[in-house]
This record gives structure tokens, sequence and C-alpha cells, in this order.
């Protein structure tokens, strides 16, 4: 209502270039440079909640640019590096783990029961949610990608480093 700080907590970095992920009365963030997390904070604090509230936190696998997507009590990321990890949102266990081996700057994104993600090359991996892993669908865009899809009304919207594309059924069409 005001602006005044109700709760902060203190984190393994000095930067941190991803956009936290919220639900369930916890935010999940990931921490960047010099040291890498991803840290679970309840969200029911007051003050510094260093050390009463924070859940749980990854090793240092965790990404710096990309943002966490939450679904289903499940925590979708992906690493700069390209390890994309399912978490379990309540304890922080790993689920599952799918080592890309490509750098990614944009951010995974939910559609429908799939997390869409897109590497700094132009691949797109299309990734069904669930606790277990499943078949990875891909596609190739002519120029890398930086920026993270937006979806909406049915399409997929996309900026790489060439063109900007929309996917999806045509006006009127459905």
């Amino acid at each position: 209502e005001n602006g005044a700080l109700l709760w902060e907590c203190e984190g393994p970095s000095t930067y941190c270039g991803a956009t936290a992920a919220v639900g369930e009365g916890v935010v999940y963030a990931t921490a960047g440079w010099p040291k890498r997390a991803l840290l679970a904070i309840r969200a029911d604090g007051k003050g510094d909640v260093t050390k009463s509230h924070v859940a749980w936190s990854s090793d240092a696998k965790a990404g710096y640019v990309p943002s966490p997507v939450l679904y289903g009590g499940l925590l979708y990321a992906v690493a700069d590096q390209g390890l994309m990890r399912c978490y379990d949102a309540k304890d922080g266990r790993v689920l599952w783990e799918q080592d890309f081996k490509v750098p990614f700057y944009s951010s995974p994104t939910l559609a429908g029961n799939s997390v869409y993600a897109f590497d700094r090359k132009g691949k797109g991996f299309i990734i069904p949610t669930g606790r277990t892993a499943g078949p990875i669908v891909t596609n190739s865009l002519p120029h890398g990608t930086f920026a993270t899809p937006v979806f909406l009304e049915g399409r997929m919207y996309l900026r790489t480093l060439g063109d900007f594309y929309c996917i999806g059924d045509k006006q009127g069409s459905r």
C-alpha cells in the first residue's frame, strides 16, 4: 500500500538477473554472481528473514539470467549453461534434469501442459510438465534466441536475433 519494506533476505549473490516465481506463499529466486543458488523463501515474514524463512536452497547449478517457472507444485528452471531441472517446490528435491549442453538466456515459459525453452543458438524445446521426465520435442530457428517467448490466445510470439515470429492459428480460424 505504501511501499514500506516488509521483509528482506540475504542470498549468496550480489547480482541477480532473473525474475522470481511466486506461489503458495513462497518466493523462488535465483542468484547469479558471484555464487549461484536457487532459494525458496516463505513470504510471510517481517524484517530480515535470512535465518528464519529460507525453506530450501539448491546447489550451485542454478541459473543466473533465465527465470524459473512454477506450475502444479513443480518448479522448472534452466541454467545459463543449459541444465534444465524440475524441482519439487515444497522441498527442493531435483525430480529430473536434462542437460541440453548449450547456453540459455531465454526463460522457460509455460503453455498448456508444456514448458517451452529456447537456447541462444535458436533451438526450441517443448518439455512435458510432470514429476518424471518425458519426451522432448525440438525445433530450430535460423537465428539465436535471447528473449523469452510470450503465449497469447493460442499463439506464441518470439523474437530471435534476426526476426520476430508469431506461431499459431491464423486469425479467425478457430
